[in-house]
């Protein structure tokens, strides 16, 4: 019994430090662009501005009060302008998703071990950067964690409770809408049969969102970054997300010789696992598990809109799709008998970690979120906001939000 406890705590205490070890350098990143905005739009001067959170901006393309708004004032209000707190909350909440999801994986009777595995490398993952540092992307670090919830909930019926996740999902980020049929999906998953009053009251959340969010309080959009591309794009954009599954990082082709060799020397060697494991399990004719089947739907349905947006790519819109996707595919390459070899896994695990660390710091040099951010830092300690509009300076500070952030921050001082 001691050994269990030992295993189990030693397995969360590695999940606590590996987002604090991998992506430490995103605690000292300053606010940057789209974080003034929100920092501007998130205050309450009377108790009924709290509902206006709750009103779709026209000039926004997104509907996320959750994860922007609220998250924000109660930011701001918690450590005033002082972004290292900030990243410690949005750090905090990404432990808490890898936690769940071991705890998760571990209910759905996966190997300790394997469960482990799939949180670490979930969790450590370099898709993350973006999101873990650029505050105006905290959805796509609380939203995962209430998609594990979500799953939590469903494995086990617990229909109430996962409606709640669903609203609170659905606040956190549009996206969510995309996981109406989740608990249903399950349903019928583990038990062949599907209640339609319970899929009425998911899709009546996800209905009343579109309407407000589309007729009610209408988006304009001033570019086409965040309108549906054609089809002609499909295969790139699926070759671009395919690729950071993988491990390659952005910018790849820059890399020294020798680090493009290794980023693709991982993936081959990946690959090759996945494919030995697939042809283990139908060679033994192995029965997939029910979970599986529920988690490959809920990674194929959370990749499909960002397909689409074929014109705004980014790695950290896979935040949902790996979430279900990699303890998927830990499971396949588990069956694998060269990965039951275990200095073979353990190799694996190797070069995967490094890849992987090689990919997340070539972010932190080339990502332009992390230049904005040290130009905005530079311009707010010279008090020096007002520039030509569309310079790099101009969009580091959110336009004018930035003034608007610090001229209040400094009136509510002198009080």
């Amino acid at each position: 019994m001691m050994k269990y406890f030992f295993v189990k705590g030693r397995f969360i205490l590695v999940l606590v430090l590996v987002p604090f070890v991998f992506f430490f350098p995103s605690l000292f990143t300053y606010f940057a662009q789209d974080d003034f905005f929100l920092l501007s739009v998130s205050r309450i001067n009377v108790l009924s501005d709290v509902l206006a959170f709750f009103i779709p901006r026209p000039e926004v393309v997104w509907y996320r009060p959750l994860s922007s708004q609220i998250f924000f004032f109660v930011a701001r209000s918690l450590f005033g302008l002082q972004p290292i707190f900030y990243h410690l909350a949005v750090i905090t909440t990404h432990v808490v998703t890898m936690i769940w999801l071991y705890k998760l994986l571990v209910r759905l009777s996966l190997r300790r071990e394997l469960s482990f595995l799939s949180a670490m490398v979930y969790g450590s993952h370099q898709i993350h950067v973006v999101s873990i540092s650029w505050l105006a992307s905290y959805s796509f670090v609380l939203g995962p964690l209430f998609l594990v919830l979500l799953l939590y909930y469903s494995h086990s019926f617990r229909f109430t409770k996962a409606l709640l996740i669903f609203i609170l999902g659905v606040l956190t980020t549009e996206f969510f809408i995309m996981l109406t049929p989740l608990y249903s999906w399950n349903e019928f998953i583990f038990t062949g049969k599907i209640n339609i009053k319970r899929f009425f009251w998911f899709s009546t959340v996800s209905v009343a969102v579109v309407y407000l969010r589309l007729v009610a309080f209408p988006a304009r959009f001033s570019s086409e970054l965040y309108t549906l591309g054609n089809l002609n794009k499909f295969v790139p954009t699926l070759k671009f997300y395919l690729l950071r599954i993988g491990g390659t990082p952005l910018l790849y082709d820059t890399l020294p010789l020798l680090l493009q060799l290794l980023s693709f020397l991982s993936v081959v060697i990946c690959v090759g696992f996945l494919i030995a494991g697939i042809y283990a399990v139908y060679q033994a004719r192995i029965s997939l598990p029910k979970w599986l089947l529920v988690w490959s739907g809920v990674a194929l349905a959370s990749l499909f809109p960002f397909l689409l947006l074929s014109s705004h790519v980014a790695p950290y819109y896979l935040s949902f799709t790996l979430l279900t996707l990699i303890p998927v595919i830990i499971w396949f390459i588990s069956h694998s008998k060269f990965f039951k070899k275990l200095v073979l896994g353990r190799i694996l695990l190797l070069i995967f970690l490094f890849v992987n660390t090689v990919g997340i710091f070539w972010t932190y040099e080339t990502h332009w979120i992390f230049r904005r951010a040290k130009l905005a830092q530079k311009l707010v300690e010279q008090r020096d906001f007002t520039h030509e509009v569309g310079s790099e300076e101009y969009i580091s500070l959110g336009a004018d939000s930035a003034i608007q952030v610090f001229e209040s921050h400094l009136n509510f001082l002198r009080r």
